[in-house]
């Protein structure tokens, strides 16, 4: 598969190098996408777009009205994530995989009627999710919180500004309105 090696700024124009061609651009979009990193525990990758799910707006809505364990291994996404979910239903339990979660999460967690558990997770299969401590909890499936990185190496050479996703994109004028883009030039 052809793609971007390199990217030189020759002044008025740029060079695109990818493993097969060379071209000459005045603009260039970048659009690089996300690299997801799923938390390592056995079985998730393979009901991963099946039944476990990274965005509720995106995918998911089919787990509404069912038994949902949200994997968040990051403490400051837990208040962030589980009020998007909350009104789909009532059985939701927050799996941090051995994660500690401080009071004030718990409490407000507790206040909804949220489920918790801090154990390490053993594996997860259609029937549920295995903890080290021998426990299983049943679930129809839920929501992962992965990592993500993006590759900008072949941009390195660039004045470009970036924050802590690697990228800083701008509001461009489109066709489209909220369309979000970064370019250089």
């Amino acid at each position: 598969m052809d793609h971007v090696e390199t990217i030189e700024d020759q002044g008025e124009f740029f060079t695109v190098k990818t493993t097969t061609q060379e071209f000459s651009a005045t603009r260039i979009v970048l659009a690089i996408g996300l690299k997801e990193t799923l938390p390592d525990i056995p079985g998730l990758s393979s009901l991963y777009g099946q039944s476990f799910f990274n965005c509720s707006f995106c995918d998911g809505w089919e787990m509404k009205d069912k038994k949902l364990g949200v994997i968040i291994e990051q403490e400051e996404f837990i208040l962030h994530f589980v009020p998007m979910i909350f009104h789909w239903n009532q059985t939701i339990t927050v799996l941090t995989n051995g994660i500690s979660v401080n009071k004030e999460i718990k409490q407000r967690l507790n206040e909804k009627k949220i489920s918790l558990i801090e154990q390490p997770i053993q594996k997860i299969t259609n029937q549920g999710v295995y903890f080290i401590s021998d426990t299983k909890k049943i679930i129809d499936g839920g929501f992962v919180m992965p990592t993500f990185s993006v590759n900008t190496s072949f941009i390195q050479g660039f004045s470009l500004s970036l924050n802590e996703w690697s990228y800083r994109y701008g509001r461009l004028r489109t066709d489209f309105l909220s369309t979000y883009l970064c370019s250089l030039r």
